[in-house]
């Protein structure tokens, strides 16, 4: 899989819409370009909604605390929804050249607590793309009129 000046340019795009560079750009680069090369539109959608799911729970849930109304059942959606987000973050790793794959699944994937940190961090930039798709849903994903 080669690095398409697609990704990079979405890419851009999106850290303009985000206002900062994002924290884990590098990891989002491998993403986007597996998903321009293997025309995984959807699958980013999907992805990116989860992001967005998971940021947001993710914070209620530190705001309520583990005694907190609802606690229970927000941490029972966190954590399905987290293994969906990991799912599709495998698989789109799958995609990506050997020594990427292997960095992103151990930072990303591993059932750890500084891995679910890390992956905290990189939904917090994934769900810049869902914004990015809520605020400007009739522009292209990618140039040459890809899906």
């Amino acid at each position: 899989m080669q690095p398409t000046s697609e990704s990079e340019s979405l890419l851009a795009i999106l850290e303009r819409h985000a206002g900062k560079p994002f924290a884990r750009r590098d990891d989002m680069k491998i993403i986007l370009d597996a998903a321009v090369a293997w025309n995984r539109a959807e699958d980013l959608d999907r992805l990116s909604f989860l992001a967005k799911f998971l940021v947001r729970t993710h914070g209620i849930m530190k705001r309520i605390g583990r005694d907190g109304q609802g606690y229970d059942r927000l941490a029972a959606e966190f954590g399905e929804n987290m293994e969906s987000a990991r799912a599709l973050l495998l698989d789109f790793v799958r995609h990506a050249p050997d020594p990427a794959r292997r960095v992103m699944e151990t930072r990303y994937l591993a059932m750890t607590p500084a891995a679910l940190e890390e992956i905290l961090v990189l939904m917090q930039d994934l769900s810049w793309f869902k914004n990015w798709r809520i605020d400007r849903p009739n522009d292209p994903v990618w140039k040459e009129g890809r899906p």
